[in-house]
């Protein structure tokens, strides 16, 4: 059989024209598009890494602005014997205050054993302030369960329906009544409840420096 030569027309098209028509091995699809699935991804992967690496940052600043606020700062002002100092505008940079005050913080985490938490429940509970604690119930229900549901509310086990009861206490509120309390918790009652008492610089923006 005689092969037919290409037509003047077919020889004269670019190159990138016939490229463009060019299609995937196996797949069907042009080779352009998978080049801009693959452009489009690459970008993706590039933005993610980048978000990774900003996020650690975030926490690796954050924990040297902790170091700061908490330690180092607090530390020089007890040398020095003063409780607030200003620091004046700077070339571009804005005026800052700094001022020395009480900090609390208290947390029962949600990683903590489930001894551990307990632990805490029980201190609060000794004395007389479990009001603070708030109770979840879980329960999983499927479909076609809605008279469970209903019934749900009178008896949880009469229908026979498996829960899961977590107790927490909100950080705001644990951290409220450690503020409250300071004075009588020992250490080991701060251990307990995840509670942090102590001094902390803080360090404001000047609103009249624009």
């Amino acid at each position: 059989m005689l092969c037919s030569r290409p037509s003047v027309a077919q020889m004269d098209r670019p190159k990138s024209e016939v490229l463009a028509r060019m299609r995937a091995p196996g797949s069907g699809v042009p080779l352009d598009k998978l080049d801009r699935v693959r452009d489009a991804i690459r970008r993706l992967r590039d933005l993610l890494i980048r978000k990774e690496e900003a996020s650690d940052l975030v926490k690796e600043i954050s924990r040297e602005v902790t170091q700061i606020e908490q330690s180092e700062l607090v530390d020089l002002f007890d040398e020095a014997g003063i409780e607030k100092i200003v620091l004046p505008p700077e070339g571009n940079l804005p005026g800052y205050s700094a001022k020395a005050q009480p900090y609390y913080y208290a947390c029962i985490q949600a990683g903590w054993p489930p001894d551990q938490r307990e632990a805490a429940f029980k201190w609060l509970e000794d004395r007389q302030c479990g009001d603070l604690i708030k109770t979840v119930v879980t329960v999983e229900l499927g479909l076609g369960e809605a008279e469970k549901t209903k019934k749900l509310v009178e008896a949880l086990r009469a229908v026979g329906v498996a829960y899961d009861v977590r107790k927490s206490v909100p950080w705001n509120t644990l951290t409220a009544f450690v503020r409250e309390q300071a004075a009588r918790l020992s250490l080991e009652d701060k251990e307990t409840l995840g509670a942090v008492v102590g001094r902390i610089v803080k360090v404001t923006r000047r609103k009249d420096d624009g």
